[in-house]
């Protein structure tokens, strides 16, 4: 089962959607780590070291020592999962919390002479109007980080996470289970000035 995300973004002249849908069985970019069990202090140190990881857009960003990551391109939407070590990400939503994973987003934004706070503000209209039109429960609520982000909780039909956040010329669009966790994720972004996905 996958999940549809409709991201409208509407402004003076400014306006896209995004489609996408998670495939089935993604592998990790490194192998499995040991089982917990059989881990010596060593490993046990370099696992709770933060891991780096570069994206096609132009971004970096630290994930925690024992999370693995896998990414791929889908058009110009680069999809990035972050899932425990020895684990591998799922298609299902729902287990998002259970299994700490946490999938993102990069859209490419559409050129525009608004900057920063403008268009955050109207990524949030066009997100609250999309949960609107689909009559999803949520609520939404600020957070400071980078150029305008903000955290959509939707409860009904299903409860998960969506954190977005306002790049140079991309949205980071982060769905997980634990804000936490993704709020982590979503402060380390680095933007390096790269081309956007698909350039």
């Amino acid at each position: 089962m996958g999940r549809y995300v409709i991201l409208a973004v509407m402004t003076a002249g400014l306006s896209f959607a995004v489609f996408s849908y998670l495939g089935k069985n993604r592998k990790p970019v490194s192998a499995a780590a040991a089982e917990a069990g059989n881990l010596s202090a060593a490993s046990a140190a370099a696992e709770s070291k933060p891991n780096g990881f570069m994206g096609n857009s132009g971004y970096l960003l630290e994930f925690p020592g024992n999370y693995d990551a896998f990414a791929e391109m889908r058009g110009r939407v680069e999809m990035a999962f972050f899932f425990p070590k020895g684990g591998q990400p799922s298609v299902d939503e729902s287990k998002y919390k259970e299994l700490g994973l946490v999938r993102l987003e990069v859209i490419e934004t559409p050129p525009t002479k608004k900057k920063g706070a403008e268009v955050a503000a109207a990524v949030k209209r066009g997100v609250e109007k999309s949960l609107q039109e689909r009559r999803e429960t949520y609520t939404v609520k600020d957070l400071a980080l980078l150029n305008g982000a903000f955290l959509v909780h939707i409860t009904q039909p299903n409860d998960i996470l969506q954190l977005f956040v306002q790049g140079e010329n991309v949205i980071y669009m982060f769905t997980g289970g634990e804000e936490a966790l993704m709020s982590s994720l979503a402060g380390s972004i680095r933007e390096t000035g790269a081309a956007a996905p698909g350039k």
